[in-house]
């Protein structure tokens, strides 16, 4: 299952837009923990609240995933880059990252 999980996830990143928020209970469960450099925050609602933020100042805002491993305790690795534009000044923007993915039982 981790495998066909990851896969999942990644795709679902890959194609994630504004109007796909409302989705993201395919892939998190409503006790997800996410963190990145400026957030720290539980709760698939606030998860909702960062994402629709950065497509309120991006646009063209698109993830694509580099790399997908699976680690030893069956969660995932994900390398990714995100391109899009900002809205306030139109300027270009890239990021590369990484997330550490962990599985609930039913694979969200």
């Amino acid at each position: 299952m981790p495998d066909a999980a990851l896969k999942r996830y990644a795709e679902f990143f890959e194609s994630l837009t504004a109007e796909r928020l409302a989705l993201l209970d395919r892939v998190m469960t409503e006790d997800v923990h996410f963190t990145d450099p400026f957030n720290s925050v539980h709760g698939i609602e606030n998860v909702r609240r960062i994402f629709a933020d950065m497509y309120t100042q991006m646009s063209d805002a698109r993830f694509i995933v580099t790399h997908a491993a699976l680690a030893e305790d069956a969660s995932g690795l994900l390398r990714w880059e995100l391109d899009g534009r900002m809205r306030r000044n139109g300027g270009s923007w890239h990021v590369e990252g990484m997330s550490h993915v962990r599985f609930a039982p039913d694979g969200r």
